[in-house]
């Protein structure tokens, strides 16, 4: 065998596993993401998200993700009982609630948060 048609049947062979592991991992189940909000903004959210995960969108090309909303009132994050509905250890990836104030009860309720970005909010005329 010629050296050359050596050459095309392995890039063809590498070709063929590459797509074949592409197609392998998109089939996996998607990675969930748990996005909690608070009722003030559910509508909205919920809206955007189903949108966003009816595009399908992948990671690095290769693994699909999945969002998933739920709603909780801020009181409910960072009461400090055994009836709060999330642990240091369980809880969502993201929080949107409705005080940027509740992440500070929150994160000294023993909740590993931080604020990912200010609020555009800061007046009234702002919801006016």
């Amino acid at each position: 065998m010629r050296r050359g048609t050596l050459v095309v049947l392995v890039f063809i062979l590498v070709a063929v596993a590459i797509v074949g592991a592409s197609q392998f991992l998109r089939a996996q189940p998607p990675l969930e993401f748990t996005i909690a909000v608070s009722p003030l903004a559910e509508r909205w959210v919920r809206e955007a998200v189903s949108g966003l995960n009816a595009t399908q969108p992948i990671v690095n090309t290769t693994r699909r993700v999945q969002f998933n909303v739920t709603a909780i009132d801020d009181m409910a994050v960072w009461q400090d009982d055994r009836r709060a509905p999330w642990t240091p250890e369980n809880h969502p990836v993201a929080w949107i609630p409705a005080s940027s104030a509740s992440v500070d009860y929150a994160v000294n309720a023993r909740f590993p948060m931080q604020m990912g970005g200010e609020s555009m909010a800061r007046t009234p005329l702002l919801w006016g």
